[in-house]
């Protein structure tokens, strides 16, 4: 949703966006986490980390929409905008130890989807929790 709509994420700075739909997604997802066996304190704190990753993971697919976007509005040719990008990227990644030998070894993304890989994560330390004998509510 995030992606098609990108100019959620800079309204989301700037105005309240709260309505039926999003008390009843905060409903659900309370209950989710109460009946998981989180405290209410800590369910409400469970909430708020998965809503701020994924606000978070969708920021940068929202920002290149907005990009391409404003390339189409002014004629812009984004193969060649992303090529020259690109470039510049690859340049300023060879300065690095780390990054250059990701690069030099084509490995610039990893296998998999990032954002399943970093929800799967959050959600098994939120699930950590629930489990541990000193688990509270920070």
């Amino acid at each position: 949703m995030v992606v098609r709509h990108y100019w959620l994420i800079p309204a989301m700075s700037t105005h309240l966006i709260y309505g039926p739909n999003k008390a009843h997604f905060d409903e659900q997802s309370l209950t989710i986490y109460e009946s998981a066996g989180f405290t209410q304190a800590e369910a409400d704190q469970a909430a708020a980390t998965v809503l701020m990753f994924v606000i978070g993971a969708a920021q940068g697919q929202a920002a290149q929409a907005a990009w391409q976007a404003h390339l189409r509005r002014n004629g812009a040719d984004a193969d060649k905008e992303l090529q020259g990008i690109t470039a510049e990227m690859l340049a300023i990644a060879q300065t690095l130890p780390r990054l250059r030998v990701r690069v030099d070894s084509a490995a610039i993304t990893p296998p998999g989807d990032p954002f399943e890989f970093g929800l799967q994560t959050l959600l098994a330390g939120l699930e950590s929790r629930i489990h541990s004998p000193t688990s509270s509510a920070p």
